[in-house]
């Protein structure tokens, strides 16, 4: 976003929004200031990832919990800097929202995400044999993949399982890698939001999603809206 600015500004000036929302959580604060130069524009953002889990979480095992401990703190103050242009900011989880609010922020709206029932709903889901697990998303460092790859290799070890990743992204090189030519491990790819989604949250016995980041996932909702539990 900061190598973009540029184009950002110019977009700003030719279209002269009534209203700006931004979902960033890196470089919030720098498109809201661009978005202020033009009037009184307000400026509401989503908060879609929750910065300081983001980065204190692998703190932990590499450094300590001690530096672990500061570097949250410190992605707290840059969270507060990335959002004190926003006029509100919204929230899709109630727990999110707690720990923002306990964090002094008062421009909160909860607004919880919804889905779509007449398009995922129960149905015939996978038959068990074997059984298929599902994860759908972006394929990055985030989202903890590294680690639903090899949790599902011990489970397979064990059993008749299958696991299904649908999305893509920088990190799924190394994961196809990591996998190893298991055939077992399909790469899907990304599918078009519609029938051809819908079909594969049917075919699924278990949705699994091994991020600790998500502020809120849609997945989750589209995947409970399938009739198929969920492992975080």
């Amino acid at each position: 976003m900061l190598w973009n600015l540029s184009a950002v500004t110019r977009i700003l000036q030719d279209e002269r929004p009534s209203v700006v929302e931004v979902d960033c959580a890196y470089f919030l604060g720098r498109v809201a200031a661009e978005a202020l130069r033009f009037g009184s524009v307000p400026i509401v953002g989503f908060y879609h990832v929750h910065l300081p889990t983001f980065i204190a979480r692998p703190g932990v095992r590499r450094f300590g919990s001690a530096v672990s401990r500061a570097t949250e703190r410190l992605a707290w103050q840059y969270v507060r800097y990335c959002n004190r242009h926003c006029d509100r900011l919204i929230v899709t989880s109630r727990d999110i929202h707690e720990r923002l609010t306990a964090e002094g922020f008062t421009k909160l709206d909860y607004v919880p995400l919804g889905v779509n029932l007449d398009l995922f709903r129960p149905g015939a889901n996978g038959n068990g044999s074997p059984v298929t697990l599902l994860y759908v998303g972006r394929l990055s460092r985030e989202k903890d993949l590294d680690v639903l790859v090899d949790a599902f290799k011990l489970l397979a070890s064990r059993g008749d399982y299958r696991l299904n990743i649908v999305g893509e992204g920088p990190l799924r090189g190394r994961l196809e890698r990591q996998a190893a030519g298991d055939s077992r491990i399909a790469f899907l790819g990304s599918l078009e939001y519609g029938q051809d989604l819908a079909k594969v949250y049917a075919g699924a016995d278990v949705f699994t999603l091994p991020s600790p980041n998500e502020t809120f996932n849609l997945a989750v909702l589209e995947a409970l809206a399938s009739g198929i539990p969920v492992v975080g």
